[in-house]
């Protein structure tokens, strides 16, 4: 399945955001029109992946993350988005606002966290982001991953 994700300008003060938001970030107008698409090439990726996707793409000049990296298959693990060759991974956690269930509340807080330590313990750097923190603020979320993107890049070049 592909989906299309909707990226908005405004051409009221020149910022490009995800066309799930209603106005504007940043100037808090409503958008003039729509300059282009990014297409999500995975039948599992959910509109908060997309988001994210897209906001990365947008803000950064960081190639794409591979996404749903299978890390250890015998837990059937993935990681939602990874570059794999840095051991830089990327989870988006949605459900905070859920009562029960997903990745915030009992067994699946827990496991996440499993997989987390056993990410680590395998040399691998990991960043975790909420669902508001995708939506709200992602400039945050792009910036974070631009960084460790950054500093683990330059010190594989050492």
């Amino acid at each position: 399945m592909t989906m299309d994700f909707k990226l908005d300008y405004c051409t009221n003060c020149e910022e490009s955001f995800a066309a799930a938001n209603v106005v504007c970030p940043r100037c808090e107008k409503k958008p003039v029109h729509t300059s282009h698409s990014i297409r999500a090439h995975h039948s599992k990726l959910s509109q908060l992946e997309a988001s994210f996707l897209a906001y990365l793409d947008l803000l950064s000049d960081l190639p794409v993350p591979e996404k749903e990296v299978y890390f250890d298959a015998r837990r059937n693990w993935r990681i939602d988005f990874a570059y794999t060759n840095l051991k830089l991974a990327i989870e988006i956690d949605g459900g905070e606002k859920m009562l029960v269930g997903g990745h915030t509340y009992g067994e699946g807080f827990v496991n996440d966290r499993v997989k987390q330590n056993a990410l680590v313990l395998a040399g691998w750097h990991v960043l975790r982001f909420t669902g508001s923190q995708v939506k709200d603020n992602p400039d945050y979320c792009v910036q974070c991953v631009v960084r460790l993107y950054k500093a683990l890049k330059d010190e594989s070049t050492v």
